[in-house]
């Protein structure tokens, strides 16, 4: 008799688990509105039909040819009597064309399972391929008994040491000044013998290799160097040197600018007023700007950041602390605690306050006034 079920079961009506559980298929598109969608295209290899013209009906209608016009029965029938031919061959049968090798395997049951049970049942996968930690007296066991050593390990011998070997410099101290009876300073200089001088060799060249753009020295001349070797041309008044070959005798004329260079020799293409610009300036502090700045206007008005604001911004750029507009009183509180309130006065402040007031429609920030504070302190 088996235990009954621990826990209370309920069930509502046909709430079940396995119904909970299990998703509703979602209803498939209707006919009519599903040829209109790309995703009944998407199956590979069907044929992609505009969607007004899939009801239209096909006439029954073979496409192709029944045969192959170089199929004859005599090929063909020979072909098969090979074949048939072949098949008492066992590599035909184990290795036939088109298909999987046959090894005589199929006769294994679906749910076998391969391989060789462990002997102790205890023993999972997980625990073979991913050891425990093992402790450090059992790895220094394995260091003496197999030397099994980390990679990168330094082997350590556990020496008696009188000192700290971590600490301490080895090579310092009251030996390196006694070494030889006292005549050396550092052991560096009692390793060093003393060698004698070295003579070095007179520098000897190569005569074997003649000196590129230079006349090979044969050592049989005592010409002077700077004398010239072949004869003098003898000219008449009118005959060219071969500088003058290579050079030429143009007249200055011909190598100064032309009269016309950078100027325009079009009629009504010239631009004969010189005292004047023309076209429209970069800068439009002519025209009048908005009340309120938008990211459409592309109109330099002239109160736009130069270059060296651009390349070297100030520590606040993207905080709106600077630029958001306050009251006078909080202003006021903010100036006497940023700067020395003897550096200002009252006055100072209202006419600063006013300025940038009058520059900005009302709306004052503590960048604004400050730019005045400055202005007002320069003109003074």
């Amino acid at each position: 008799m088996e235990a009954p079920t621990a826990g209370v079961r309920t069930r509502v009506g046909t709430e079940t688990t396995s119904v909970c559980l299990r998703l509703e298929e979602r209803p498939p598109t209707p006919p009519h509105v599903r040829r209109w969608r790309k995703s009944q295209f998407r199956e590979p290899g069907k044929r992609v039909v505009h969607p007004g013209s899939q009801l239209d009906r096909i006439e029954a209608r073979l496409f192709g040819r029944v045969k192959v016009a170089s199929d004859h029965v005599e090929d063909v029938w020979g072909h098969r009597s090979d074949e048939r031919g072949e098949e008492i061959y066992a590599s035909r049968k184990r290795e036939p064309l088109g298909r999987s090798s046959v090894r005589g395997d199929d006769d294994v049951p679906s749910n076998a399972v391969f391989g060789r049970r462990s002997a102790n049942p205890a023993e999972d996968a997980k625990s073979l391929v991913c050891p425990p930690h093992v402790e450090e007296t059992h790895k220094d066991l394995y260091k003496i008994s197999h030397g099994a050593s980390d990679p990168g390990e330094q082997r350590r011998r556990r020496y008696a040491w009188n000192v700290d070997p971590s600490s301490h410099r080895f090579g310092a101290g009251v030996g390196s000044h006694v070494a030889l009876n006292g005549s050396s300073s550092q052991v560096a200089a009692a390793l060093r013998l003393n060698d004698p001088p070295r003579l070095e060799a007179t520098a000897i060249s190569s005569r074997r290799v003649d000196v590129v753009g230079r006349p090979r020295d044969l050592g049989v001349s005592n010409k002077p160097p700077g004398r010239v070797y072949g004869k003098k041309s003898i000219r008449g008044e009118s005959d060219w040197d071969a500088r003058q070959c290579i050079q030429g005798a143009a007249p200055q004329t011909r190598d100064d600018d032309d009269d016309d260079l950078g100027t325009s020799l079009t009629p009504g293409y010239r631009n004969f007023p010189t005292s004047r610009p023309f076209g429209i300036p970069s800068v439009r502090s002519d025209v009048p700007k908005y009340a309120r700045r938008s990211i459409a206007d592309s109109q330099n008005y002239g109160d736009d950041p130069s270059a060296g604001t651009l390349i070297y911004p100030t520590a606040l750029p993207c905080c709106d602390h600077l630029t958001k507009p306050r009251p006078k009183s909080e202003l006021r509180e903010i100036l006497r605690k940023a700067i020395d309130p003897a550096a200002w006065t009252d006055g100072d402040f209202d006419a600063a306050f006013d300025r940038a007031a009058a520059a900005n429609d009302g709306q004052v920030n503590l960048r604004d006034l400050h730019q005045a504070l400055i202005h007002l302190r320069t003109a003074n």
